[in-house]
């Protein structure tokens, strides 16, 4: 017949969920109410009530819960996408739906967002007449010194650039 384990001390209880947060051994140790005479004896006390069966098997058990909670997949991501979204369609919260639709949408690669930026072209003045201004666009340059600089927007080196993130 197996042998019974008995339940956890509250002591023992407490030193194991300080571990399982990330607390060092012999820290939680005094702070779950043990006590030692120095850090070392408290680190050797520690590891010794660590070993022990039940607080090991408690320990791992803490440890696999945290795992669960904080496991984010994308699947995981996709339902919460999904629940949100018949959430705000049950308060009629249209915009956030689509929000939620929107986010999975991204999450699988289906959107990329784009940016366009318009940019300006200024040349410098080809001349040393100290009167004519310093910076010029591309239209008041081939206005004034005819076409020598190609059209930008022709060549194919056109204003408009697109960007992804």
């Amino acid at each position: 017949m197996a042998k019974q384990q008995r339940p956890l001390t509250q002591r023992q209880e407490n030193l194991v969920r300080k571990v399982a947060e990330g607390m060092p051994a012999s820290r939680a140790y005094r702070d779950a109410g043990f006590a030692a005479g120095s850090d070392n004896s408290a680190e050797v006390l520690a590891s010794r009530t660590l070993r022990k069966v039940q607080v090991a098997a408690r320990l791992a058990e803490l440890r696999a819960e945290q795992a669960r909670r904080h496991e984010v997949t994308i699947d995981s991501l996709a339902r919460e996408f999904d629940e949100n979204r018949a959430h705000a369609i049950r308060l009629e919260q249209i915009g956030a739906a689509v929000q939620a639709t929107t986010m999975k949408a991204k999450l699988f690669g289906f959107m990329v967002d784009r940016q366009q930026v318009q940019v300006e072209h200024t040349l410098r003045k080809p001349s040393a007449d100290e009167n004519a201004p310093i910076e010029m666009s591309l239209k008041d340059w081939q206005a004034k010194y005819g076409g020598g600089v190609p059209d930008l927007a022709e060549s194919g080196n056109g204003k408009l650039i697109e960007h992804e993130h």
